[in-house]
């Protein structure tokens, strides 16, 4: 679940093996521990949780002396080219102590993420002393506003995608400019299941992509997403096939590009009504949205 590469990147074979990712989450660490600026920081997600896959991005937060500006941005830039190196797209939310203090970034289910990562032995710090402006509200508003975010965010990707100039080249080049930025239309249902399983239980105790996915396809409650759902877990599913095919050269270049335009033609308008219907559910909306493919 993550990632659609670009043809190029698949003919160069510029894809993260999975030995790399646990290899550069232990670089990112000893680089983060020996840095006397860093406050508090952490690498988390599926390379914390040991669910990675080849197509997963690498997720890193950390707090810095405000001082320290230029120097945390050389390092950082260091991690960026050493992830680029073994294909690994870096997600860094990075923010000085004065700007942690009045960020929305992570709110209060984050203490559960800080807690396993402190578990792991992965946390440097208390994150909780510096994002202070983040525990006024529960873990229901938290995402209830989340989704809210999120439901702009993905019919803008929408619009945009079918919006672009179809010139030569241009689905590989929008998928490097999502790779770069860490952009993954196929997890979003993903986290779609977290957020509405913390907005009903306030805690996710095991929080892997199978186990939230097998939770919410059990609950009645969010019966009406299930249909949806489904199909885009199976459309994630045949883009892993195609991946295979394309790598083993089953397939042609061609074939390739107009499986993930298929998908992605599919996969953008399902990720708006998941959602929008989200969105509905938390806020206690009883009129269903429908979204126009």
């Amino acid at each position: 679940m993550g990632f659609l590469f670009s043809l190029e990147r698949v003919r160069n074979d510029a894809i993260p093996t999975l030995s790399a990712f646990p290899i550069l989450r232990d670089e990112i660490m000893r680089e983060l521990r020996s840095f006397p600026a860093i406050v508090a920081g952490s690498v988390y997600g599926s390379s914390m949780r040991g669910d990675v896959s080849t197509r997963s991005d690498m997720d890193m937060f950390l707090v810095y002396e405000t001082a320290e500006r230029n120097r945390v941005s050389q390092m950082l830039r260091r991690l960026s080219d050493r992830a680029r190196s073994v294909h690994i797209s870096l997600h860094a939310s990075i923010h000085s102590v004065d700007a942690a203090a009045r960020t929305d970034r992570y709110g209060p289910s984050f203490r559960e993420t800080w807690n396993r990562m402190r578990t792991a032995g992965l946390l440097i710090g208390e994150p909780e002393c510096y994002y202070r402006a983040l525990f006024p509200y529960d873990v229901q508003t938290e995402m209830s506003n989340k989704i809210y975010r999120y439901v702009g965010k993905v019919r803008r990707q929408q619009r945009q995608f079918a919006g672009l100039p179809r010139s030569r080249g241009w689905l590989d080049r929008q998928l490097e400019r999502w790779y770069a930025d860490s952009v993954r239309p196929a997890h979003v249902h993903v986290n779609v299941a977290r957020w509405l399983l913390l907005w009903r239980d306030g805690t996710l105790g095991d929080d892997s992509k199978h186990s939230v996915t097998r939770r919410l396809l059990a609950s009645g409650e969010f019966a009406s997403i299930h249909e949806t759902f489904e199909s885009v877990r199976d459309l994630d599913a045949g883009y892993n096939r195609l991946l295979r095919k394309m790598r083993r050269g089953e397939i042609s270049g061609a074939e390739y590009t107009y499986g993930v335009r298929a998908l992605l033609n599919a996969l953008l308008p399902a990720n708006v009504f998941l959602l929008s219907e989200a969105h509905r559910i938390t806020t206690g909306n009883l009129r269903p949205i429908h979204v126009a493919a």
